[in-house]
Order: C-alpha cells, then sequence, then structure tokens
C-alpha cells in the first residue's frame, strides 16, 4: 500500500448511560480505535484522536433523557481541525447510539468536505451490529465499516486517495444516494486480519492520566493500566449476544510471542503494570493460554491482568487456572447466565454448572478474584428459573466467588434474540436496565433482592472479604468490579457542582 497522506481524525463519543444505574455509563477504553489509530498511523495517515469522553471524564450532562459523560456534541466537533479529511466515528456501544447520530449529524454541517466514516465495534458484548443502524446513519456519513478495522480502514483511505470512491473492501457501506435505502453494503470477511501483523495500540493519541486518575474503569482498577485484546471472536451461539452476528462465531489469537511483545512494548512506552483483556471469549485455545502464561513468566513481566470482558467456563480447567495466577492473573469473569438449564436451552448458552461451582473454589484458592454474570428476565423466564438462579448464586458464593453482576435481557441489534421484544423508542434505550419492559419493575424487584442476598451470603461464608472490600475501597485499589461501583457512586454524590447539564433539543433518532 503506498503511504497515507490523508489528515485523519478519529472519535471516541461521550458516554451514555441511566442516572443512577451502575449498570450502565461503565468507562471503557477505546481499544478498538487505539487498534486503528496505529494501523493508520502505520500506513503514514496523520492521525488526530478527540476522545470525547477522555478529555472530560468528570463532567456530565442530561441528553435526551440519559446522563451522557465526556464532551457534549458540539464540543466534539469545535474541536474538529478544519484541515481534516477523513473523520472516523467509532460506534462502541449500543447506548451511545444516539449520540453518535447527532456527531455523526454535527460533523456533516462543520465540515461538509471531509469524508465520515463509521466504525464498528465487533468485539464487545455491549456493541451493536451497525447493519441495523445504517438507515439512520446515512445519508449524514459516507461509509461504515463494519467488522475489524485496521486493514479496511487504511485500505478505504488509500482508495480514496487515489480516487476510487467505491472500493471492493469486505464489509464497507457505502453512501449510494441512487440506491433506494441510500447506501450499497459489502458482505463482510469473517476471515479477518492477520492478527500477529498488528502493531500495538497507539494509546500515545489519546488521554490516559484522565482515565487513570478515574480509578474507573471496565475491568478492577488497581493501578496505572491499560486495555488489550490477545483474540477476536467467539464461537459460541447465544441468542442474546450480537458478537456471533459481527464475526461469524469465527475465533482467533494472536500467537503467544507476538502477544507478550505487545504487553511488553506496552510497559515500556507507558510504564504500566496492570492490563485488562477486552477479549470476548480469550482462553477458548488451552495451549495458547498456557504459552501466553509461560511466556510472561519467561521474560519476567511484573505485571497483573484481568479478564474483564469475561471468558466461557467450558474453555478453562484446573491446570490453566494454575498457570493464569502464576503469571499475574488476578481477576476473571464468566457467565452463568441462569441457574436454569431450561432458560440456557433457549438461550443456545452452553454452561456446566458443577464445572463452574469447582472451577470457582479453585480460582478462590490461587487468588483470582472471579464474577459471575446473569441475564435476568430472558423471554420464557418463570419464576422457578428465577430461584434456580437465586440458589445458584448462593452455591456460588460458598465456593469463594467475590461479585456477581445481575444484567436485565435488552434486545441487541443483531443478535438472534433481538425480535422477541419490543416497546422501546431509540435503540439508545437498549441498556441491561431496559426500563421500557412491561415487566421491567418485577424483573428489577428481583434483581434488587438477589443483590441484598448476595451481601448477605457474603457477610456469612466471607467475612473477611467483606472486610477486604471495605479496605481496598478505602484505598481506591480494587479487586472487583462491585468495589469500584461503589467508590464510582460515593464519588459522583459528593461532587455534584461537577456536573453540567445540556439538554439536546434534536428528537429523538429513528429506530
Amino acid at each position: 500500500m503506498p503511504e497515507l497522506k490523508s489528515h485523519t481524525t478519529l472519535i471516541n463519543p461521550p458516554i451514555s448511560g441511566q442516572k443512577g444505574d451502575p449498570h450502565t455509563g461503565i468507562p471503557f477504553m477505546p481499544f478498538v480505535l487505539a487498534y486503528l489509530a496505529a494501523a493508520l498511523d502505520r500506513a503514514g495517515a496523520k492521525v488526530d484522536v478527540i476522545d470525547a469522553f477522555g478529555l472530560a471524564p468528570r463532567a456530565s450532562y442530561d441528553f435526551r433523557g440519559k446522563l451522557a459523560r465526556g464532551l457534549t456534541p458540539p464540543q466534539v466537533v469545535e474541536r474538529l481541525d478544519p484541515l481534516t479529511e477523513r473523520v472516523f466515528l467509532y460506534a462502541r456501544a449500543v447506548q451511545d447510539h444516539d449520540l453518535i447520530v447527532e456527531i455523526a449529524q454535527l460533523v456533516r454541517t462543520r465540515l461538509p468536505h471531509a469524508t465520515l466514516i463509521v466504525v464498528e465495534n465487533s468485539q464487545a458484548v455491549t456493541s451493536f451490529s451497525l447493519r441495523f443502524s445504517l438507515d439512520h446513519l446515512f445519508p449524514h456519513v459516507d461509509y461504515a465499516l463494519l467488522g475489524e478495522c485496521e486493514e479496511t480502514g487504511p485500505a478505504l483511505v488509500e482508495a480514496l486517495e487515489r480516487g476510487d470512491t467505491e472500493p471492493d473492501l469486505p464489509g464497507l457501506a457505502c453512501r449510494d444516494d441512487s440506491s433506494d435505502r441510500g447506501y450499497t453494503l459489502r458482505d463482510r470477511d469473517f476471515g479477518g486480519v492477520d492478527l500477529d501483523a498488528l502493531p500495538p495500540p497507539m494509546w500515545e493519541r489519546f488521554p490516559l492520566e484522565n482515565y487513570w486518575s478515574l480509578k474507573v474503569g471496565h475491568g478492577p482498577v488497581s493501578d496505572r493500566y491499560l486495555a488489550v485484546l490477545s483474540s477476536r471472536g467467539c464461537p459460541y451461539p447465544c441468542t442474546f449476544c450480537v458478537v456471533p452476528d459481527m464475526t461469524g462465531r469465527r475465533w482467533r489469537g494472536k500467537s503467544p510471542a507476538s502477544f507478550v511483545d505487545e504487553l511488553a512494548a506496552l510497559v515500556e512506552r507507558f510504564g504500566v503494570t496492570e492490563f485488562h483483556f477486552e477479549d470476548v471469549n480469550a482462553t477458548v485455545a488451552k495451549k495458547r493460554m498456557i504459552a501466553i502464561c509461560e511466556e510472561i513468566r519467561r521474560r519476567r513481566l511484573e505485571i497483573t491482568w484481568k479478564l474483564a470482558s469475561g471468558v466461557k467456563i467450558e474453555t478453562i480447567d484446573e491446570e490453566t487456572l494454575g498457570h493464569m495466577a502464576s503469571a499475574g492473573c488476578r481477576y476473571l469473569s464468566f457467565s452463568p447466565e441462569s441457574g436454569s438449564p431450561r432458560v440456557l436451552k433457549l438461550m443456545k448458552k452452553c454452561f456446566d454448572h458443577d464445572k463452574a461451582l469447582k472451577l470457582t473454589r479453585v480460582m478462590a484458592d490461587l487468588g483470582i478474584h472471579s464474577q459471575a454474570c446473569f441475564v435476568l428476565g430472558y423471554p420464557g423466564e418463570t419464576d422457578e428459573d428465577r430461584r434456580m438462579s437465586e440458589s445458584f448464586v448462593r452455591a456460588l458464593v460458598r465456593n469463594g466467588l467475590k461479585e456477581i453482576a445481575l444484567f436485565i435481557f435488552t434486545p441487541v441489534p443483531g443478535s438472534e434474540a433481538f425480535d422477541l421484544i419490543d416497546g422501546y423508542q431509540s435503540y439508545s434505550e437498549l441498556s441491561f436496565s431496559p426500563t421500557w419492559r412491561s415487566d421491567y419493575a418485577e424483573i428489577a424487584r428481583f434483581r434488587r433482592k438477589l443483590y441484598l442476598e448476595f451481601f448477605g451470603w457474603k457477610c456469612l461464608y466471607q467475612p473477611v472479604e467483606v472486610l477486604r472490600h471495605a479496605q481496598r475501597l478505602f484505598r481506591r485499589r480494587f479487586q472487583t468490579k462491585m468495589e469500584m461501583v461503589a467508590y464510582r457512586v460515593l464519588s459522583d454524590a459528593l461532587r455534584p457542582s461537577g456536573f453540567r447539564r445540556q439538554v439536546s433539543r434534536a428528537g429523538p433518532a429513528p429506530s
């Protein structure tokens, strides 16, 4: 590829959440954008980044009834260099949908000469398939990149520089005013890029000190940290999850040597000692994971790492956990989703409850803090199914589980279960606390009850750990997400004067 000459700007949108709800508004580091920035920089492009959340992480305002954090959309576009030729707008999470559309409209007005490209986040369960949002994005945008963008992003810029406005790139949606839909869309290529050939994420362009000073992230924050991806995709068919649609149930991992090269480079460049793995399923290949651990130990990298986005319990065993703990793994999230085998069958979710109980005890003995995530209110769930989940949570706590996360089912665009329920007015309402659901109050009551029971069981079975929670909260060196949530709630309550309120005058985006 010829060296690029374009001036590019990457935009990470503000974070959208719900007031008073810790299940939303999580400050994810924009890892996909950091990898794209590195790929564009390697290709020769001038790369600027406007991280709307990272630049103002303590600012908040009302946006169409949601609590947004970061710069406002007008503030975002005001920072655009007038000479910018290509703008990449990151579609990070489904709850950010309305903010993304608003920013796209404002960019088009401010820089009508620039090429506006929306980038899908294909490596997160909180994301959404862009093919469901193209009708909302066009004609404000010129292109949308579906799937992994480290090759297609630079290739699109190169094609535009040589005058090709309709390049044949996989997963590319192009503006087409002659089409009834207003765009054309090419099929994705689920084969993906050569992960070992990618440069490390270009975090130099992001306001890292602002992320670190928050003391809050997706994974538990105990030190200066960075988000990384050791693999892409997931082979499992869970109906509530959007990842199968975006990755075709294909999984690929970086080679152990290449990935540890990346970790070592980031340690050297940024002085970090903690990494949050944002893989949707990092442990699919046992031999690879053990080899990564052996490579970390061989190089004597003094790091800790946390599997913040979770793994499938079927992909780990006692041997693997032993290697992980010895190489610095201190946190692992897994997802039972339900204590009911009947509900799991509806979800097309494979899960071995007995194995999970056994491995939870192993993790507790090894010093790996464990989280179990559940999806409540899946269509067809009954009171008896919920009682089974309740009973399983208690058994997990008895075996040493450190925390739970209880999400309420929401239909994510691109998931197999997307059409099972409706009643929302905008994609931005599709959070893990979907208040628009007719049965939300009932499910939310059960969720509150189960959280309270969980804390009671923690006091009963793990009284010393409860005291450690309080100590870590005071020291702001977190080992669980729940400790961070408590800190985040307290911090927000103690600084009301730091909040800004701005109500968008634009109407809700269609959905």
